[in-house]
């Protein structure tokens, strides 16, 4: 295919970020783990007012198929697991140049 002799000069790790950050909801989510660091599913619905059917079937499963968030689970002392999200690597250094592209420089 002709598109794919353009699509090939990028590479497919920044292709597939520009992926996970196209959807406002998931730039979102990738923004509020930024700033306030690991949180379970319901934190993240709570404060971006998402439900958490959309997070667990939408979102998050492309921000991680994409490499942008991690995912662990936690016990405490009753043997309950707890999930939790945190933005990977990957997704801190893509946030931080995209933000960092537009700051105004200094005089």
């Amino acid at each position: 295919m002709i598109i794919d002799k353009y699509l090939e000069k990028m590479p497919l790790i920044i292709r597939h970020a520009l992926k996970a950050v196209s959807d406002e909801r998931r730039l979102a989510i990738l923004l509020y783990l930024l700033e306030e660091g690991q949180k379970s599913i319901d934190q993240i619905a709570g404060e971006l007012k998402m439900s958490k059917r959309e997070l667990k079937n939408k979102q998050i499963p492309v921000l991680m198929r994409y490499g942008m968030l991690y995912n662990f689970y936690t016990a405490n002392d009753f043997d309950d697991k707890y999930c939790h999200y945190e933005i990977s690597k990957l997704g801190k250094k893509w946030l931080n140049i995209l933000i960092n592209s537009v700051k105004p420089c200094p005089s």
